[in-house]
């Protein structure tokens, strides 16, 4: 180690600096350059990492936002029974419909019932390509007052028999037997059923 350190220094002085230079690039190309690039890698990784970490805490706000809007409208509107058996859903729209009428004082009302197709969307989406979703549709006329319509009006959100009210038209009753403040109502309270599609020939 002497003799090199000897050699070393006997040496002119542009040679040791070419030599020095020499080393130090070697040194670099050899342990920093992969070091830097190892930390680069890292760094990448880092970053990518700390990207999903984020959008998973994102996600997370969204998720609870969506959970606090579902236990919302489920205080305010009640559960909704997912699609079922055509004929099991229509005698309990029917069923649930009458008792809501029934304890509001309502005696006589007509009703009809339809079913249409649901359309696009996500739940038509969601039951698959055998499938499909349509609306059964139970069409109100009847008489009563302000109070009791919106009482009516609550209890029909409220039933899981019922998905949705479709439409609402209210206006003055008339006719001999109306009182002072009778209204006459129209409307649609609907079920979801499921369909087996016709296979095709």
């Amino acid at each position: 180690m002497n003799a090199l350190i000897a050699y070393f220094q006997s040496l002119p002085r542009v040679a040791r600096w070419v030599l020095m230079a020499g080393a130090a690039i070697a040194f670099y190309f050899s342990a920093v350059e992969p070091a830097l690039d190892q930390v680069a890698k890292l760094n990448t990784q880092g970053d990518v990492r700390a990207a999903r970490l984020l959008g998973y805490a994102g996600d997370a706000t969204e998720r609870e936002e969506a959970r606090r809007t579902i236990t919302t409208g489920v205080r305010k509107f009640g559960q909704i029974q997912s699609p079922g058996d055509p004929r099991e859903r229509s005698v309990a729209l029917s069923r649930r419909v009458s008792e809501i009428l029934e304890k509001h004082s309502v005696r006589d009302h007509t009703s009809t019932v339809r079913e249409t197709p649901l359309g696009p969307g996500p739940l038509a989406t969601a039951v698959g390509n055998d499938f499909r979703i349509d609306r059964l549709v139970n069409d109100l006329q009847f008489d009563t007052t302000p109070e009791r319509l919106s009482a009516i009006l609550a209890d029909l959100e409220r039933a899981p028999e019922i998905a949705a009210v479709s439409k609402l038209q209210v206006r003055s009753a008339t006719g001999k037997d109306a009182g002072p403040r009778s209204l006459r109502v129209s409307l649609a309270a609907e079920a979801w059923v499921l369909q087996r599609k016709a296979r095709s020939r």
